[in-house]
This record gives structure tokens, C-alpha cells and sequence, in this order.
């Protein structure tokens, strides 16, 4: 693993990315922190990431490092973020671009730059299949930048619906429509939006119209999990059973809840390392009995997309096009 100063390159969104193959750019694991940083900033002050305002951090701490105090707010879980944005490039740019003209080519990357089928492995795309031949109707729940923040003058840039359109998970949506002669958002509907759990309790709503009585949530945050059951049990009681699955392929494969142990995280929520043992576990549990019907949820980046592979994606994108253009 390549190291950056004391601290190792991983995943994390404070610490970097795996190493990359091949030649990189000298600033290439500098660029990376920066980017991810920014990123993850924007989720702290918005509650969902918004590329724009991501954008906009980015360029700031590349070209301007003198803002970034009033752009991105401390932090004591990651005390070494400012002076990561505000670290210099080893080299000065051949030219700088505007501000405007660089959130522009950064929002087009990370939406219509790169190749998100990269991102889902082909158990992924098996499991959600075979999951939503078996549902009654399955949704995929994802937060992300969707429509922006107008009041806050912060445009969306429609990102999860990008990643979503570029892992052909609509192929599978239109083939099992045309096996059921049915519409294809009644078989996988969408929900690609800032703070998703808002729409937690309609998503139950129309599966409990349905006549479906049990519901999947599959998820690799188990503070999710925890949250949309509450707020399910609280809108309709015992009138529909809830089965979590946590997937633990993410970083926060570890991050437990409600004060208890990882153990007993891992049998309450029905824990699986991988998403390709989702059905093996649905399986084990009767779930899809003809007794009843099943509705399924599935969270998008961690469980159906490879975050780290993402991320790489994503960083070797922009370094290049900005390699390119001659703006590092």
C-alpha cells in the first residue's frame, strides 16, 4: 500500500484511495485526500455530498489554499484535514483555470466521465437480479447528490442517477418487466436522493398498498438499518416484518450501534461479508415463501457498487483530465 506522510492510503475518505497501477502523477495520493476531503466535507454541512460545492472546495485548495479555513470546518476525528488542503502541489500548474470552468469539468467527469459498470461486480448484479425476480417490488434507496440544495444556491448533478444508468441495473429492471408485463418502476423503482430516510416510510407505504407484508432492507450502514426500522415499526407497527441484511464490505463493516457488541450487530442484523451471500442468507430464512409477499430495498454505493474501485475510478479521471489540461 502506498503511504502518504505517517498516515496509509486506504479507502477511507480522510486517508486516501488503494494504490493505483501503473505510472501516476507525482501528486497523485495528495490530489486524492483533496478530493475526498472535499467531498466528504460537503455531506458534514449539507447532510448528502454535492459535487458543485465539492468542486468548489477542490479548486480552492489547489489554487487558492489561503480559503479553505472558511470553506472547511475542523474536525477532531480528523485534525490533519487542513493542513491537507492546504498542503501545495510539488509543481505549479501551467495554468489555472476559473473557478467556474473547473467545477464544470468536475461535475462532468464524475457523472458522464466515467465507466460506473467497473463498479458492480457480476454477483452484484445476480444477486440484485434474482432478489428482484423473487420481490413483489424492489427499490434502490441511495443517497447522493440528486437535485441540489436550491435555497443554498447549490445546483445537483443527478451523480447516483449517472451510476445507476452505468451499471445497466436497468437492463435488469426491463427484463424482468417484460417477463411480467408489467411497468418497470413497479418492479425496481428508484429513490436517488439528498437525505434518503425522508423517504423511508413512502417507500413502505406503497409496498403496504401492495399487500406486501415483508420487507428487506439491505444495507452496509447499520445506522440505516436501525433508523429505517424504527421509523417503519413507528408508521405501521406489526403489520409488516422487517429483515435487515448488513453488509459488511464497506468502511463501516465495523461501526456499530445502540451500544452493542459487534457480535451481537453481526446475528441481529443478519451480517454477510459480501453481497454475494445475500441470497444464500435470504434463502436460509424462508424469506421467500408463498405465504407471503416480499419487498426488497437495496442501498447502492457499499453494497451493489465497490466504493474503493469507485473512488479509484473517480480520482484517476480527474487527475487525468486535469493532467491534460495542464491544470496540475
Amino acid at each position: 500500500m502506498a503511504k502518504f506522510g505517517d498516515r496509509r492510503i486506504t479507502g477511507n475518505p480522510e486517508t486516501g484511495s488503494p494504490e493505483a497501477e501503473g505510472t501516476r502523477h507525482k501528486d497523485y495520493d495528495l490530489i486524492f485526500r483533496k478530493f475526498l476531503i472535499s467531498r466528504y466535507a460537503t455531506g458534514e454541512k449539507l447532510g448528502s455530498q454535492n459535487l458543485y460545492l465539492a468542486g468548489k472546495n477542490l479548486y480552492a485548495s489547489l489554487y487558492h489554499p489561503e480559503n479553505i479555513d472558511s470553506l472547511i470546518d475542523l474536525s477532531e476525528k480528523f485534525p490533519d484535514r487542513i493542513d491537507i488542503m492546504k498542503s501545495p502541489l510539488s509543481s505549479k500548474p501551467e495554468t489555472i483555470p476559473t473557478e467556474d470552468e473547473f467545477v464544470k469539468e468536475f461535475r462532468k467527469i464524475l457523472t458522464r466521465g466515467i465507466d460506473y459498470d467497473k463498479c458492480i461486480s457480476e454477483a452484484a448484479r445476480e444477486q440484485l437480479s434474482r432478489v428482484a425476480q423473487l420481490s413483489e417490488q424492489t427499490v434502490i434507496w441511495t443517497e447522493g447528490d440528486s437535485a441540489g440544495v436550491p435555497e443554498k444556491g447549490l445546483p445537483g448533478s443527478r451523480e447516483q442517477l449517472y451510476k445507476i444508468a452505468g451499471t445497466r441495473i436497468y437492463d435488469i429492471r426491463k427484463d424482468i418487466a417484460k417477463d411480467r408485463n408489467a411497468k418497470r418502476s413497479d418492479v425496481i423503482l428508484i429513490v436517488a436522493e439528498e437525505g434518503k430516510m425522508r423517504f423511508i416510510t413512502d417507500v413502505v407505504k406503497s409496498f403496504h398498498e401492495k399487500q406486501i407484508s415483508t420487507i428487506i432492507i439491505i444495507e452496509d450502514r447499520l445506522q440505516n438499518i436501525i433508523q429505517a426500522i424504527e421509523m417503519i415499526k413507528k408508521q405501521f407497527g406489526e403489520s409488516v416484518d422487517v429483515f435487515p441484511v448488513w453488509v459488511r464490505q464497506s468502511e463501516f463493516k465495523d461501526k456499530t450501534e445502540d451500544g452493542k457488541s459487534l457480535e451481537e450487530c453481526l446475528f441481529d442484523y443478519n451480517a454477510i461479508d459480501s453481497i454475494s451471500e445475500l441470497m444464500m442468507v435470504l434463502d436460509k430464512n424462508n424469506l421467500f415463501s408463498s405465504e407471503h409477499k416480499v419487498g426488497s430495498i437495496f442501498d447502492l454505493d457499499g453494497v451493489l457498487l465497490d466504493d474503493e474501485k469507485r473512488r479509484e475510478l473517480q480520482i484517476s479521471a480527474l487527475v487525468a483530465e486535469f493532467q491534460k489540461n495542464g491544470w496540475i
